[in-house]
């Protein structure tokens, strides 16, 4: 699975590995930067996640000609900002949220919002490509120079604080 984020003349691409659970993160802003996380920061990571109490609802929709089901969920410790997903079971991805905080739904999250470092971001998938991909896919994308994942948390957090 692979999540973009352009905005402000930057992107960010993570491509996730359901298969055998890795992460690769992909940061271009001033400088190109890739990070592979060990098996630790990736238990570090998943253990940072919220621990949301999730709500699934009747109510469906359509995306991208894909039926999208409806959850909420409660963050325990900001339950006054519940957050609304809208997730599909018709794309054929398993576990496909083993590594962030919504593990307990079923299927691949195509809208919701998260509060990180106290700024709202809204995810909303733009298009769908179902594909394999490829170790020279992920290689391709590695170009850029190598840093840890204590890193490139410090420059995700340094451009966090460009937006306060």
């Amino acid at each position: 699975m692979e999540i973009k984020i352009l905005k402000a003349g930057m992107e960010n691409t993570v491509i996730i590995d359901n298969d055998f659970q890795k992460m690769f993160a992909f940061y271009n802003y001033d400088e190109a930067y890739t990070c592979l996380l060990n098996p630790k920061e990736l238990k570090n990571l998943i253990n940072s996640q919220p621990k949301y109490r999730i709500k699934f609802h009747k109510e469906t929709d359509t995306l991208f000609g894909l039926t999208v089901k409806k959850a909420t969920a409660i963050n325990p410790d900001r339950p006054f900002d519940p957050v609304e997903i809208w997730y599909t079971n018709d794309i054929s991805l398993k576990k496909s949220n083993w590594f962030n905080g919504f593990k307990e739904i079923p299927g691949v999250l195509l809208k919701y919002h998260i509060i990180q470092n106290g700024i709202k971001m809204e995810f909303s998938a733009s298009k769908i490509n179902e594909m394999n991909i490829k170790d020279s896919i992920v290689e391709m994308k590695r170009k850029g120079k190598k840093i840890s994942y204590s890193k490139f948390d410090d420059l995700i957090d340094g451009l966090f604080e460009t937006f306060k």
